[in-house]
């Protein structure tokens, strides 16, 4: 048999080489340094905008955003213009799980299962008896007595669907600490992160197990979570005022974030067949915030706006300027509040040098994009004009400070391990855009001609594309008679707004929205 029986794909998010290279040398990963040397591995080349859901949406489909239609942290399901690999692979019938990737909720029926990722505004899955996984990651956040019990009754879940003993005591005592202690942030988060990995990669582990599909694809965000509020005290020197206290007691715990990974790597492996495919993929890297950025308080920048429909609007901060989307059902309505918006934000004055606040512009994706370019700003003694009579101190809108200490990088890792795959050879870059080309020649079907991807072919043995060459097809929608997903893409393009805003709170808790 020529093609990979099965394929597993696991995603470790914000992976990078330059924490993880390291570890292989030193030994402290054996699992990821194993697969390495029985496969082939390299840098993976990821795309802009670096948001998870735009970029693993673009790992699943092979094709750019536009494409796609995922565009940011807001975009529906419903967005989607493309089918990703799995739809594909389950047209053919081939089973699939699915495990926390990102806009995959409320999740389609397929056979086997899918576990919506962390933006999933509710607990629903598929099958709907799985919800718990989704529900103990909700529970755990509260610390009432009453959600205590209800997060140990779904811990007792968990233990009949594959969580371990050890890892349901340890969880049930972490929510039990962060009840009595009420410890710092930094001493709470990520224990928190490092709890969750064991819990999902447990439960991970037992679904492959229990349904052994054809193509499984799970994703751990520790590895992004982590290194975005605790890079500071792994490099110091890249920082002003990191403490020896802090250096000690929080230096070692990206390291140690990623050892746990492997952990879970080498448990899950145990799970599949020996034969599996085993692809292991970041959508990132990751390296210290070393220059200067704003946090721009958005709130505060919204209630002093002259603009009436502040209830439709979407913040994200991307590389010190403020994308601001505009959740509107109607593309006429949505050019219309665009204007209003862009003529709104250009009104905005810093008073004591008569000059515009924000350059404003559109990007690709049709967000209102405003800029701040004036140099040597005075946080403190600058003032900010609103139309039509309102005055603010600069400082209370814009700082300079940020929670988090490392940002996205444009080079993450790829490792590749399997029947008629190369071993212990080191890959020249490739793109996230490859890897869904390289799934479907994998799996003996064929690539899309109008994926933005290819095969990563050098990975392979010569002979293995010699015996099958590649095989091409216009468009898999048009070959399912499935032209109405571009359609209803058009149509759907937005979250109601109490999910945006249940996305808005996930994304303050990572530090991404202050």
């Amino acid at each position: 048999m020529l093609h990979s029986p099965k394929v597993l794909l696991i995603g470790l998010d914000g992976a990078t080489w330059d924490v993880l290279m390291p570890l292989v040398r030193q030994g402290k990963v054996p699992n990821i340094a194993r697969l390495m040397k029985e496969g082939v591995y390299g840098e993976l080349e990821s795309i802009e905008p670096m948001m998870s859901p735009v970029v693993w949406t673009s790992i699943a489909t092979g094709k750019s955003p536009e494409k796609h239609g995922v565009t940011n942290f807001y975009s529906a399901q419903s967005c989607l213009k493309s089918l990703r690999v799995w739809e594909i692979l389950a047209e053919f019938g081939k089973t699939v799980g699915i495990f926390e990737w990102l806009v995959t909720s409320p999740p389609k029926p397929l056979k086997e299962f899918i576990i919506p990722g962390w933006l999933a505004t509710t607990c629903e899955t598929f099958p709907p008896s799985l919800e718990f996984i989704k529900q103990l990651t909700f529970e755990g956040k509260k610390k009432g007595r009453a959600d205590l019990l209800a997060y140990f009754d779904l811990t007792l879940k968990g233990l009949r669907n594959g969580l371990r003993v050890t890892t349901a005591l340890e969880a049930f005592l972490h929510a039990f600490y962060l009840k009595l202690k009420r410890p710092s942030f930094y001493d709470m988060h990520h224990k928190t992160i490092s709890m969750k990995l064991r819990m999902q990669g447990d439960i991970a582990a037992y679904l492959l197990k229990k349904y052994q599909p054809d193509f499984s694809a799970i994703i751990f965000y520790a590895t992004d979570q982590v290194p975005h509020h605790y890079w500071k005290f792994m490099e110091p020197s890249k920082f002003r005022g990191i403490s020896e206290k802090g250096i000690a007691k929080y230096g070692k715990v990206i390291s140690e974030t990623y050892q746990k990974s492997d952990e879970i790597v080498g448990y899950i492996l145990k799970c599949v067949p020996d034969d599996t495919t085993i692809l292991i993929i970041s959508d990132h890297g990751m390296e210290a915030v070393t220059d200067v950025e704003y946090v721009f308080k958005t709130e505060e920048l919204s209630k002093h706006l002259n603009f009436r429909y502040k209830d439709s609007l979407q913040f994200q901060i991307i590389k010190n300027s403020l994308h601001i989307g505009i959740n509107a059902s109607r593309g006429r309505e949505r050019k219309t509040l665009q204007r209003q918006l862009i003529e709104s934000l250009r009104e905005i004055r810093l008073v004591e040098r008569d000059a515009n606040l924000f350059d404003v512009t559109l990007d690709k994706h049709e967000n209102v994009v405003a800029v701040v370019k004036l140099k040597d700003l005075d946080f403190m003694n600058s003032s900010v004009y609103f139309p039509p009579n309102n005055r603010v101190k600069l400082s209370s809108l814009i700082e300079t400070e940020h929670l988090l200490s490392a940002k996205h990088s444009p080079k993450g890792i790829v490792i590749m391990k399997g029947r008629n795959i190369l071993k212990n050879k080191e890959l020249q870059p490739s793109s996230i855009l490859d890897i869904a080309p390289t799934l479907l020649a994998l799996m003996g079907l064929p690539v899309e001609t109008d994926m933005d991807g290819r095969v990563i072919k050098e990975a392979f043995e010569e002979e293995f594309f010699q015996k099958d060459p590649i095989k091409y097809l216009d468009s898999y929608p048009k070959y399912f008679g499935k032209d109405r997903i571009k359609r209803q893409a058009e149509t759907e393009r937005t979250f109601p707004k109490e999910d945006v805003d249940e996305i808005k709170k996930k994304l303050r808790g990572l530090g991404y929205l202050e």
